[in-house]
């Protein structure tokens, strides 16, 4: 099926089915999207909202829970190292060197890194999704686009309310929320959450079970309203993550091997725990100085972040491969706002300023069985069955002459000590910036915004290779050796690479906007974003890269139809991405000198349009459907691929190819019914179904295929340039293909999610029981393919251990009861 006719098949099902948003009976919402509060559909921006009414109807835990239901977007499961995407933009760099192309918001703080943006759903009043470039607004790194928490504020209402959650796995989820008025001034909110979980998926080795969940959080804020002009807010939040990191599978051994896509079962002998525990504090001070309302947001975060991930997925001692991330990393920003009206003229202005301090320590570790058979095996070139145990120790021993705590392989081989390499690298990073934005109604009908950012962008990396125990370095070379073969093992004198960079850019925005009815806006849009340049995190003698930018051209509709029952958005957008940041793994024949496949940064430049649609219609009392739709057409403009065929260097220019990843399509359909019991109470059942159509046209994949035995062979496929037929572009040491099983790279499954909730409300509104399910279909996604770092153990004699990663939630489903008062 095209994308035409798919799009079209979407659509009609809409038509049926409208689209999604946070909305009860189509009441106005109130988004900040613009910096200040304003009608949804007053917004020239492309937003979703999401109430907390709509968060409980979706059953949603954090915000990795609504991309299915928000057009265009994409946000992993992952919590240390989450990647997100907006209209097939992001970054997929695990390291701190480069900045994420989506900014993330907590009551209008910034959130510089990834891995303290995820948390936990506590006391939240909305959140919002703005798709496409907020540069002048939000500033640097929302090049794709922003998200923003806001949570709720103290006020004073006395009250509250406390919630248990229970289901299957053993889930169990206690939270709950207090507001007390002090006095006629003061007001204070307090709220806390603590969630746990079993694992789903069965562990056939000694570590037990995996993907378990669980982790607590805390919320504070006090609140002072001396007059009606000064409204003073500090809040706090702690938030902590203790749980295991992903599971994955061997695609060659193992109770699932060859075909281990979605599985639910592994073999493994160690479980490896992720961590994370963060803090943050703010100020909020709104001040009405007749003419003008100021705002200032000083904050401070800080987070602490551990990341082991397994990579082999098997339990057998040549074969024990893992990496780890851990970050350490503090945050402190400042922000002075003015907005004003003025006539026909509304304004907004300010100030802000923002440092980082971001330190991290990835690296990688082998058993001593693994590193020794690798040593033998791919740099020797040896089978490890005709050497004596620990030659391949005594082999990196004579070319490293490094300070050890082993005198022989023998001895490193017995002492069960994992071989580790580490890369220490630390960021200190300042950015300040000065914006305006105004918006002039020409006449009553039509109004024109102009707004413009100056961000000024200073960095300083550090990079520090440490000695290891064995003194080998396999992959990356140490950096606290002098000319002299001085040695600085802690980099206190010697030994750390450091690299500079400065980058200042302007992004504006102009919007047209024309009111051409009481309920229908029409709005042109032209705005640029700002992605900051950066550095490689895993290779520090690679220069620093290129800061990025999108220029985006976009035309919306925002209309309400049939007495305000019918609610319909839409926009259509086009946009330029100058300097794509992708780290790609660049094969070792294309690296002079370099016996390794490394990481390293490519900047390409890619081109897209797509079409994102939002309908919300309440036909009768009681009774709200909705639906959204999301469609993507992205290709490369400029870029070429570095890939490596029969062991030589062989790029491949793919400009006018499409941008891997994105998908084309996705939709989601829902409805909401309510129904009221003559003697009070209400019944409400919520169902929701979002679908995302799968990678399609992929021009390089891998195979998996079972000659007999205990082992298995592993190829990857390339697309050759010149014919487009697919080639082997990495053979199997143990298998007997001679061809690709297939005459192109087999699409990726689609994805989908159906969710449901019955809830039962008393008539005193004091009481709430309810019950839920997620992914009510049980789908798992069975079109993945084996890779990820356990090919590093291949060698020309065995296939190593490549891996399955990540299996996707099963279907998990339970009941929930909650007391207000």
């Amino acid at each position: 099926m095209t994308t035409r006719n798919r799009t079209a098949t979407a659509l009609a099902a809409m038509m049926v089915l409208p689209a999604p948003f946070a909305l009860a009976q189509l009441e106005e919402v109130i988004v900040t999207a613009q910096k200040r509060e304003e009608g949804l559909q007053d917004v020239p921006i492309a937003v979703q909202a999401f109430n907390t009414e709509a968060l409980d109807n979706l059953t949603a835990q954090d915000i990795g829970e609504l991309d299915l239901f928000t057009p265009n977007v994409e946000i992993p499961r992952s919590v240390n190292q989450p990647r997100y995407k907006i209209r097939g933009i992001g970054t997929d760099d695990f390291g701190i060197g480069a900045d994420p192309a989506v900014g993330v918001y907590i009551d209008g703080v910034y959130v510089a890194r990834g891995g303290g943006s995820k948390v936990a759903f506590n006391d939240i009043e909305r959140i919002e999704i703005l798709n496409g470039p907020q540069g002048t607004l939000f500033g640097r790194n929302a090049a794709a686009g922003a998200i923003q928490y806001i949570t709720n504020k103290p006020d004073q209402e006395q009250g509250g309310w406390v919630r248990g959650t229970f289901g299957n796995y053993e889930r169990m989820q206690l939270d709950g929320v207090y507001n007390l008025p002090i006095n006629d001034e003061l007001s204070w909110r307090v709220g806390a959450l603590y969630n746990e979980r079993d694992g789903y998926v069965k562990n056939n080795g000694p570590a037990g079970g995996l993907q378990f969940q669980k982790n607590w959080a805390f919320t504070t804020a006090l609140r002072w309203e001396p007059t009606d002009r000064l409204d003073l807010i500090w809040r706090f939040e702690y938030d902590e993550i203790d749980q295991d990191s992903k599971a994955v599978t061997s695609a060659i051994y193992g109770p699932n091997r060859f075909d281990a896509t979605g599985f639910d079962e592994t073999t493994t002998n160690r479980r490896l725990d992720e961590t994370r525990e963060l803090y943050g504090t703010s100020l909020h001070l709104t001040y009405d100085m007749d003419w003008a309302t100021f705002t200032s947001i000083t904050a401070y975060r800080t987070y602490e972040t551990e990341n082991p991930e397994n990579q082999d997925g098997w339990i057998d001692p040549f074969f024990e491969f893992n990496d780890y991330n851990a970050e350490d990393n503090k945050q402190f920003s400042q922000e002075f706002r003015f907005s004003g009206e003025a006539g026909r003229l509304l304004w907004t202005a300010g100030f802000n300023y923002h440092e980082e301090n971001a330190k991290q320590r990835t690296g990688l570790e082998l058993n001593p069985n693994a590193f020794d058979k690798l040593v033998v095996e791919a740099e020797a070139g040896f089978p490890y069955e005709a050497v004596p145990p620990g030659t391949g120790f005594d082999l990196a021993f004579a070319v490293f002459d490094l300070p050890r705590i082993y005198e022989s392989g023998i001895e490193a081989l017995e002492s069960g000590d994992f071989y580790q390499e580490n890369i220490n690298v630390e960021g200190d990073y300042e950015s300040w910036a000065i914006f305006a934005d105004f918006t002039f109604d020409i006449t009553e009908t039509l109004a024109l915004t102009l707004g413009g950012r100056y961000t000024e962008d200073k960095k300083d990396f550090k990079q520090f290779v440490p000695i290891n125990d064995h003194g080998v370095h396999f992959q990356w070379a140490p950096t606290f050796v002098d000319e002299n073969g001085d040695y600085d093992p802690d980099g206190s004198m010697l030994g750390i690479v450091e690299q500079d960079g400065k980058w200042d850019e302007f992004t504006p925005r102009v919007v047209l906007d024309w009111r051409v009815a009481d309920d229908v806006l029409l709005y042109a849009s032209w705005a640029e974003g700002y992605k900051a340049g950066g550095f490689n995190s895993a290779n520090v003698a690679q220069p620093p890269f290129d800061p990025a930018s999108v220029e985006n051209l976009e035309f919306g509709i925002k209309s309400q139809w049939l007495d305000n029952t019918l609610r319909v958005n839409a926009a259509y957008f086009m946009y330029d991405y100058t300097n794509l940041q992708e780290l790609n793994q660049i094969p070792a024949a294309c690296i002079p000198g370099s016996s390794f496949a490394l990481f390293q940064f490519e900047n390409s430049d890619a081109e897209g349009e797509g079409l994102e649609l939002q309908i919300d219609w309440a036909p009768i009392a009681g009774l709200q459907l909705w639906g959204s739709l999301g469609t993507l057409e992205a290709e490369y403009s400029d870029r070429v691929r570095q890939r490596a065929v029969d062991g030589v260097c062989d790029p491949i220019d793919e400009t006018g190819e499409k941008f891997q990843g994105p998908p084309e399509l996705a939709y989601a359909l829902g409805a909401t019914y309510t129904h009221d019991f003559s003697g009070g109470g209400a019944l409400t059942g919520s169902i929701s179904y979002g679908w995302q159509e799968g990678e399609t046209g992929r021009r390089n994949c891998s195979f998996v295929q079972e000659p007999g035995g205990d082992t298995g062979a592993y190829y990857e496929f390339d697309t050759d340039p010149d014919s487009g037929s697919l080639i082997i572009s990495k053979d199997s040491a143990v298998g007997t293909l001679t061809e690709p099983p297939f005459e192109s790279c087999p699409d990726l499954d689609d994805r989908e999610n159906l969710n449901a909730r019955l809830a039962y409300f008393s008539a005193s509104g004091a009481w709430e029981v309810a019950a839920w399910v997620t992914n009510w279909t049980n789908w798992s996604d069975d079109s993945g393919e084996a890779g990820g770092n356990g090919t590093e153990i291949s060698s020309a004699f065995t296939d190593g251990a490549p891996s399955y990663d990540r299996r996707e939630p099963p279907r998990m489903y339970g009941v929930e009861l909650k007391y207000s008062f």
